[in-house]
């Protein structure tokens, strides 16, 4: 299967709509940026009903390791950019 990792806003649409349960269905593993975890817990901190993504088994939550590229792009969110950092590194 592909590797896929996610921004927030797919996992925050798929569950609040009762469909989050596709991603592992459809790629088995699905790769969490610690940005994206975080943007989701603030997002639940503030009352959004949104997943708890550290609790699902499919989920593996993954940081960084070449922090350089967050600053390239400078006007996305920190979720988004280390979604793009990671998808930038080499395949484990």
């Amino acid at each position: 299967m592909p590797e896929v990792i996610s921004n927030t806003s797919p996992l925050q649409y798929l569950y609040q709509t009762g469909c989050l349960g596709f991603l592992p269905s459809l790629y088995g593993e699905v790769i969490v940026p610690v940005g994206v975890a975080r943007e989701l817990a603030v997002g639940r901190e503030l009352g959004t009903d949104l997943p708890m993504v550290e609790k699902l088994s499919w989920v593996r939550i993954r940081g960084v390791s070449n922090e350089r590229l967050l600053p390239l792009a400078a006007d996305l969110g920190q979720g988004e950019r280390e979604v793009l950092a990671l998808a930038a590194e080499p395949r484990h």
